[in-house]
């Protein structure tokens, strides 16, 4: 999953940089006023409209005024207007969400056919709670390891650690098309060297699901692998009445080159997880992780 993402957004970075010039001519990010350029005017209407000295209908076009893309007005526009004029900085090539899903999907379509390397790390980012513990339990929830050599659901198989490889061996962790609607993306900000993506919380994502995560990765579990896993470190000694997952958090970056080409592609995000066993009596653990996923050496 983590691949997927990493692949993604280093296609959503190809795209915007193979689109820049088309669409800057369309939408002309930073005209405010519409005179057909970008100049310190339109920064100063900005900053006008956030002083309180204009309401928002002074802005002949609010959507070229407000190029980090958050919904809301800020000074940093306008400081973002006055780099472009005094060219520290380049118009942005995208201006709405509905830019950022179309390039990232058709980006990450040609990313997962192309080569890339890849590492995931992924860490506890709060310590394992277990309820009426026993070692095989501790064993099973926080890989401790202790007496059977088994694996575990919540610590190894959700992949604490750091791994690495190409795209040959990243698994879960492989770039995928994405399926990025509008619906999926809280917010985002983009200048000629970044777009970040931050999406919407995902419960309990699965095998066809369609939650914000599995439109951009691969990277979660589910209750049937945790049931597979189990059963081959205990067989029927344990059963799985339940687990709930939300993936909190869940950011894309991509970094671009001088070139404007992809350099890098970064997925980050928090997955807390809940685990009811049935040993007997039921046991529930729970934990949190956050994951980092990286790509970076893309060929297509």
């Amino acid at each position: 999953m983590k691949k997927v993402l990493s692949i993604v957004l280093s296609l959503v970075i190809i795209v915007l940089s193979l689109s820049c010039v088309a669409i800057a001519a369309v939408t002309m990010p930073g005209d405010v006023n519409e005179d057909g350029k970008v100049a310190a005017t339109d920064a100063r209407m900005i900053l006008q409209v956030v002083a309180g000295l204009k309401d928002e209908s002074f802005l002949k076009n609010k959507d070229n005024a407000e190029l980090i893309v958050d919904g809301e007005l800020k000074a940093s526009d306008a400081r973002m207007i006055l780099q472009m004029v005094a060219g520290l900085e380049n118009a942005p090539s995208v201006s709405s969400k509905a830019d950022v899903v179309k390039l990232f999907n058709a980006e990450t379509a040609k990313a997962a056919k192309g080569t890339y390397n890849w590492t995931r790390t992924c860490k506890f980012t709060k310590d394992i709670n277990v309820g009426n513990t026993t070692d095989v339990l501790n064993s099973i929830i926080a890989g401790i390891d202790k007496n059977a050599n088994l694996n575990s659901v919540i610590g190894g198989f959700l992949g604490v650690g750091n791994v690495s490889g190409t795209q040959k061996d990243a698994g879960k962790c492989a770039i995928i098309p994405m399926k990025l609607t509008e619906k999926d993306i809280k917010s985002f900000t983009r200048t000629n060297t970044q777009i970040t993506v931050l999406l919407n919380d995902s419960a309990n994502p699965s095998k066809g699901g369609n939650t914000a995560f599995n439109h951009i990765s691969n990277d979660f579990i589910t209750k049937e692998e945790v049931v597979s896993e189990l059963d081959k470190a205990v067989g029927t000694l344990v059963s799985v009445n339940d687990l709930q997952t939300t993936y909190n958090n869940v950011r894309m970056v991509v970094d671009l080159d001088s070139k404007g080409n992809p350099a890098e592609f970064t997925i980050t995000y928090t997955m807390y997880a809940k685990l009811n066993l049935d040993m007997t009596i039921s046991v529930v653990g729970d934990g949190e992780v956050e994951t980092v996923l990286k790509y970076s050496n893309f060929k297509y």
